[in-house]
């Protein structure tokens, strides 16, 4: 999750505000790789750890949307699953970490870091996180 943060503020930060305020919204695409023969295991601690917890997040207002799209053909060296995250504005997507740990501490009495790094980081390898957004206007 020490990732996400990261990605997180150095949006935050070298992202022209310009380009902030004009988004209409912003996507968090993680490419994911269960790490081989815990396809199943990740696949079942995400369903009962990280999408719930979004579900809460989406719940409360700070995104709009999540999907899990798991890879059914193709070249799996190059990633297992997609997580993509839309959030309605910078300011939510910057106040990411901050409403999964909270949303995290309601649901399971423990902060969405220490959900992570325990339940499902040790099952995957992230592969890539992209940000992208909706152009003015085309929504």
């Amino acid at each position: 999750m020490l990732r996400f943060l990261g990605v997180a503020g150095v949006a935050a930060l070298v992202i022209p505000h310009a380009l902030q305020g004009q988004a209409e919204h912003v996507w968090l695409v993680n490419e994911l790789r269960a790490h081989p023969g815990q396809e199943a295991a990740y696949l079942e601690a995400i369903q009962q750890w990280d999408l719930p917890i979004m579900d809460e997040v989406i719940r409360r207002g700070g995104a709009v949307s999540q999907q899990l799209l798991v890879k059914q053909a193709g070249n799996m060296e190059n990633g297992t699953h997609l997580l993509i995250i839309e959030y309605e504005s910078w300011e939510d997507y910057v106040d990411g970490l901050q409403n999964l740990d909270e949303a995290a501490r309601d649901l399971f009495g423990r902060s969405y870091s220490e959900i992570a790094a325990q339940e499902y980081m040790p099952l995957r390898d992230v592969i890539r996180r992209e940000i992208y957004v909706a152009p003015p206007g085309s929504m």
